[in-house]
């Protein structure tokens, strides 16, 4: 499924998961420390002065991130057409090349530099996007962002749906790897991201942190413990 997006898109330039504790440079960080807050690393970090208008092309590119990253995500649990081991999409180390240009593009010092977080990489860079988006026009930023969490949610279930079809041999494999892309997208949503982008204006403040608080019950469940622990983080940005 993801391989023929690859091509079609290529001219766009257990324990603990070990993506709890790393930085995309590989340097070790507190939970729950925002990369903002680091000295060692800020992958949003782009220009020396801030915009002083949106981005010409910031929604549409959202909007095409947003409809890469569903297969990008749905098909980390499809068998590689590659070769007779691994699996496609997100975590295959390849094809994260669609999506990273063009949060390049508006977020220019995001980079990866270790390839096992990608996912946080990617999940945390879009909803930057959307964070900016919301800044200058805060409904279109909470329509963007109720598409993006949804878009999360029916992926992440296509992905857990895609490994119960698979043959007992690979299902536990396939099983760690839902587990380490649902870590990826909730420390990527939660600690990948610069809350000071989100808008100033109260109600789609609200409205975006609202929908933010989902993504952990859409990873872990509703009432889990690590569920409370993101719900309390956002609403602790308020």
């Amino acid at each position: 499924m993801f391989s023929s997006l690859l091509k079609s898109y290529s001219s766009l330039n257990s324990s603990p998961s070990p993506w709890s504790s790393l930085t995309p440079n590989g340097t070790s960080k507190p939970p729950g420390q925002a990369f903002k807050d680091t000295t060692t690393y800020d992958p949003w970090s782009s220009t020396p002065t801030a915009p002083k208008s949106i981005h010409p092309e910031l929604r549409n590119d959202i909007y095409s991130l947003i409809d890469l990253s569903k297969p990008w995500l749905s098909s980390s649990t499809l068998p590689s057409t590659s070769s007779s081991s691994g699996f496609q999409g997100a975590g295959d180390g390849v094809s994260y090349s669609l999506l990273l240009p063009l949060i390049v593009k508006h977020f220019p010092g995001t980079s990866l530099t270790v390839p096992s977080m990608e996912v946080e990489v990617i999940v945390g860079g879009i909803t930057n996007c959307v964070f900016e988006l919301g800044k200058w026009d805060g409904m279109a930023g909470v329509m963007a962002m109720r598409t993006w969490v949804e878009a999360l949610k029916d992926s992440f279930d296509v992905c857990k749906s895609n490994a119960k079809k698979l043959d007992s041999g690979r299902k536990e494999e396939a099983e760690e790897r839902i587990r380490a892309i649902g870590e990826g997208i909730v420390y990527g949503v939660n600690h990948l991201t610069d809350p000071t982008l989100v808008t100033k204006e109260f109600a789609p403040r609200v409205q975006i942190y609202s929908l933010l608080k989902q993504v952990a019950t859409i990873v872990y469940g509703k009432g889990a413990e690590k569920t409370r622990q993101a719900e309390a983080l956002w609403s602790s940005r308020y």
